[in-house]
């Protein structure tokens, strides 16, 4: 199963055990397994950065958007998202492509974009999953 140069500890602490599928589009270094969304990440600082920036974008569950869900790494001390430059998040099922829905996509960018400028960053950049991602009125 590790042919695809995915190493075995990243394997492990995302719990990988079923079958990998490449995902069309993109850098071709996205895969699929099971429902989950497995990636190489260029900056592992950044990389979780994100992932807590997801969460708390979660938290706010603006019916508007979907944010896919990062997932945790097992096998780690402390939490993190991020594992020998790979990260993972939930599979959301949906459709490839803009086609014909541009006026819908600017939606979603807008609420998007209203919601990212509530967000808070609390006490330190790397602080957003242990804070209560404070929202600005």
């Amino acid at each position: 199963m590790s042919d695809l140069n995915i190493p075995k500890e990243v394997l492990d602490a995302f719990e990988i055990r079923d079958e990998i599928i490449l995902l069309p589009g993109g850098q071709g270094t996205t895969y699929r397994v099971g429902n989950l969304v497995l990636k190489p990440v260029q900056d592992a600082v950044e990389a979780q950065w994100i992932a807590e920036l997801q969460l708390c974008l979660g938290r706010i569950a603006n019916p508007a958007y979907r944010i896919a869900e990062p997932v945790a790494a097992k096998s780690s001390g402390s939490l993190t998202y991020v594992v020998g430059g790979w990260c993972a998040t939930k599979f959301i099922p949906g459709i490839d492509g803009p086609g014909d829905r541009w006026k819908h996509m600017l939606r979603v960018v807008s609420a998007l974009h209203n919601d990212l400028k509530q967000v808070v960053l609390c006490q330190t950049r790397n602080s957003l999953a242990h804070s209560n991602c404070q929202l600005v009125q």
